[in-house]
């Protein structure tokens, strides 16, 4: 790929112009224009931004090293790049899944902060919910990059701000549980 070509069909013009938006300047640096690409693809986003039990996230493992077997899931990228606004991914259990849809959500929060948008994550139980977030999300969320966008008003396993989007947690085991809410994105687990 060369520059002229751009990037996931967006022409080099086109992100300068996005990044010289970003960014309020005349003058793009190659650090903004990395922040403007990564921005794009949630994958790239995943890849730059999140981590799982401490370490950097991944899709792929080279070399087939078998100590490293269970990070590997390369068909994880395409379920996560998939931007359709109606999205159902049937699978087994323990897959990731869960971990790559609430990341993904994430960078949806982040992505489109300026608009301000809710977005809703549900689990089959409260008692999934609420380990998930405290013993997966939390220690996440609370480090790195997500800690410098991350709103610690409010900040509870229901709900989580970033920017100026919120993530909200509820159960889907009665419909009561999601009654009533207002919201931009949906996913619903299990």
């Amino acid at each position: 790929m060369t520059v002229d070509e751009g990037f996931n069909g967006i022409s080099s013009d086109e992100l300068t112009r996005v990044a010289k938006q970003t960014f309020k300047t005349n003058t793009v640096t190659m650090e903004q224009l990395k922040y403007v690409i990564t921005m794009l693809t949630p994958s790239a986003y995943l890849l730059a931004h999140h981590t799982v039990k401490g370490h950097p996230f991944t899709f792929s493992i080279p070399n087939r090293d078998s100590s490293r077997a269970i990070s590997h899931r390369p068909w994880q990228i395409d379920i996560v790049n998939d931007q359709h606004p109606n999205k159902v991914v049937e699978k087994s259990r323990q897959l990731g899944l869960s971990e790559i849809s609430v990341a993904e959500m994430l960078w949806f929060a982040d992505r489109y902060s300026e608009d301000k948008i809710k977005a809703l994550y549900t689990f089959p139980t409260y008692r999934a919910l609420e380990d998930f977030v405290k013993t997966r999300l939390n220690p996440v969320i609370h480090a790195g990059y997500y800690s410098t966008i991350l709103s610690t008003e409010g900040d509870s396993v229901k709900s989580k701000k970033f920017r100026d989007s919120f993530l909200l947690f509820r159960t889907s085991g009665t419909a009561s549980a999601v009654e009533g809410v207002d919201i931009d994105y949906l996913a619903l687990d299990e």
